[in-house]
């Protein structure tokens, strides 16, 4: 989950921001597994369009979910948080063992001490260091009271590797890691791009351009964005019409200034 959730770009958040701080902040972060949650309940939902589908024209399908581009569809809502508020961010999570480090060559998003396997795991990648045999860290409750001593000498170590190196690493020893993608990285992204989530859309006043398509792919009803997004007031017309307005009245709403179009 940890590592789906911070390859589709979207990180860990809440509508109030990171917790930073625990001791001085409401415990506001998100439980561990959110990546499976939104993956879940696009699998359902869109299982969901299959059934309706099956029922009105008598016809299954194979539903493919993709976890990563399930989370991506959801970046939105981080990039809102982001850019309307951003002294609310910071870049570890105490509360959910989260952190956004520094590489060789960029940033990763590390979170191996939560549970015990995973700070021995971390243990064993750094090479087992006379530091970390502390035994004040085999717990999850002495790691959390000390998390600001053993920050340093991982982020230390860290800046040794790249994130690639630290990516494959962490997969080989079950430890929640993810290279932190920019924008431009993750519209490169190989899975992404194999499966054709970005598509490209003509719009009338910005021109073509290319933006996340659908985050499950089914092999009978699939979804297409064939048109943009609508402009302010462009279907009133259709709208309006469709709720018994007549042409006159339409008129005269637009003649107030009442509506646009």
């Amino acid at each position: 989950a940890h590592t789906v959730y911070q390859m589709s770009g979207m990180g860990r958040e809440t509508p109030s921001g990171y917790v930073t701080d625990p001791e001085h902040e409401p415990p506001l972060s998100p439980g561990n597994p959110q990546a499976d949650y939104l993956t879940g309940v696009t699998a359902a939902t869109s299982t969901m369009v299959a059934i309706t589908y099956r029922r009105v024209y008598g016809g299954g399908q194979l539903v493919d979910v993709s976890g990563v581009e399930a989370n991506t569809n959801h970046v939105r809502m981080n990039w809102n948080m982001f850019a309307y508020n951003p002294d609310l961010l910071g870049g570890r999570e105490k509360a959910a063992f989260g952190q956004v480090i520094e590489c060789k060559d960029g940033h990763i998003f590390f979170a191996p001490y939560g549970l015990d396997h995973w700070w021995m795991s971390l243990r064993h990648m750094m090479g087992d260091p006379e530091w970390a045999r502390d035994e004040v860290y085999l717990t999850g409750p002495g790691r959390t009271a000390n998390v600001n001593n053993i920050e340093p000498h991982v982020r230390a170590w860290a800046l040794n590797h790249t994130r690639d190196e630290l990516y494959w690493m962490s997969i080989e020893n079950k430890v929640p890691c993810f290279p932190v993608y920019s924008a431009s990285e993750m519209r490169a992204s190989p899975q992404l791009e194999a499966r054709g989530f970005f598509i490209e859309v003509e719009h009338p006043e910005a021109g073509s351009f290319v933006q996340p398509g659908a985050p499950v792919q089914q092999t009978a009803s699939r979804w297409a964005i064939d048109r943009p997004a609508p402009r302010l007031g462009e279907h009133t017309d259709e709208v309006l019409s469709e709720l018994g307005y007549s042409g006159d009245a339409i008129v005269a709403l637009f003649r107030d200034g009442a509506i646009q179009g």
